[in-house]
């Protein structure tokens, strides 16, 4: 029987992570699942769950490793034949692993996420699943071709170059692609940068539309890259995506057939978050 990972990087979020741990636990065909605690905040918080699951494997790197160094060292450690991702603030459906690897068979693929449902504030689960059943193909790109909306239900699954981080990964997949720990600060494009890697070293990606998860957004309010101030955050986007289109250009320019030069995609993020904020404050 196939065996899979589930690996949960966490920063300063041990009460998040301790309310969504029971839908990591249930999932189907599971090994193990792997919490990398990094800076070791979130032990006392989840001490007593990890006693009473022996499923559960607990580390706390020595030293601080942000996101993309968590990731890595969570895959070093993983002895699953598949690996997926959770994120702390984040719960899986009940069957959400047991679907993936069933469509990444049927797909011939290597790596396979499904959709995200986000839980805002003040919402429920079925309030917020009818929201983003209102979604469209046409609401899909946030900002294109590397900020997508993946709540949309596009009735099909379709190859794709970029993912949620909440994917499903052959084994064989991180023998030649990592994370790249040169990105920082909030660390934005760190997943869309593995994803785009892994296409250039011939792996294939697949969006699965039957496959979705639960987004708690009211749950991620502190901790994680909400530690940094406002402005650090907006800075740290915009070198990330610089970093990230110098580095993908040419290849994501023949892939998707761009027509803009590599300065437009590069800016182009920041920009609508701006024009976007201006809107906001605007209409008050």
């Amino acid at each position: 029987m196939k065996t899979v990972s589930i690996i949960i990087p966490t920063y300063k979020r041990g009460d998040v992570v301790r309310q969504t741990l029971p839908s990591y636990i249930r999932q189907k065909f599971l090994k193990e699942v792997i919490i990398v605690d990094d800076g070791g905040f979130a032990f006392n918080d989840i001490k007593d769950v990890i006693k009473a699951n022996r499923i559960i494997k607990y580390f706390s790197p020595k030293k601080r490793l942000g996101l993309p160094g968590a990731r890595n060292y969570g895959i070093a450690r993983a002895t699953g034949d598949f690996i997926i991702f959770g994120e702390d603030d984040v719960e899986f459906t009940p069957d959400y692993v047991k679907v993936l690897l069933e469509n990444i068979e049927k797909e011939e693929a290597d790596i396979i996420a499904g959709r995200q449902i986000f839980v805002y504030p003040g919402q429920t689960k079925d309030s917020a699943a009818s929201s983003a059943g209102k979604l469209q193909e046409k609401d899909m790109y946030i900002c294109y071709p590397t900020d997508v909306n993946f709540s949309v239900d596009l009735g099909k699954n379709i190859p794709i170059h970029t993912l949620m981080p909440f994917a499903l990964f052959k084994r064989e997949v991180f023998s030649r692609v990592k994370y790249d720990e040169s990105i920082s600060g909030n660390y934005h494009r760190e997943e869309t940068d593995f994803y785009v890697s892994a296409l250039e070293k011939g792996f294939r990606i697949f969006f699965c539309n039957v496959a979705f998860v639960w987004h708690l957004n009211y749950l991620s309010r502190s901790g994680g890259c909400r530690t940094q101030k406002k402005v650090e955050i907006e800075l740290s986007l915009l070198r990330n995506n610089i970093y990230f289109w110098r580095k993908h250009y040419t290849f994501l320019k023949k892939l998707l057939n761009l027509k803009g030069p590599f300065v437009y995609y590069a800016l182009k993020y920041s920009a609508v978050r701006y024009l976007s904020f201006l809107k906001r404050r605007l209409s008050l």
